[in-house]
């Protein structure tokens, strides 16, 4: 098995994936509970361009409310 950290055993952190999982889990939940904003982030250009485009309008919102 090929693991990316060196100084780290892979199999202690493969034998938590359950609790990675659930953790990952209560965090969206949580987020949406919250009303906050969740992007996907299998292709980080994309992403990327998606929050600067949320940040952007979020900021112009706020700049036309104070207007």
């Amino acid at each position: 098995m090929n693991f990316t950290h060196a100084n780290s055993p892979g199999e202690r952190l493969a034998d938590q994936l359950d609790t990675y999982r659930f953790m990952m889990d209560y965090s969206l939940e949580e987020s949406r509970s919250y009303g906050i904003r969740i992007f996907e982030s299998s292709d980080y250009r994309k992403t990327l361009k998606d929050v600067l485009t949320f940040v952007e309008s979020e900021v112009r919102g706020i700049n036309d409310e104070l207007q």
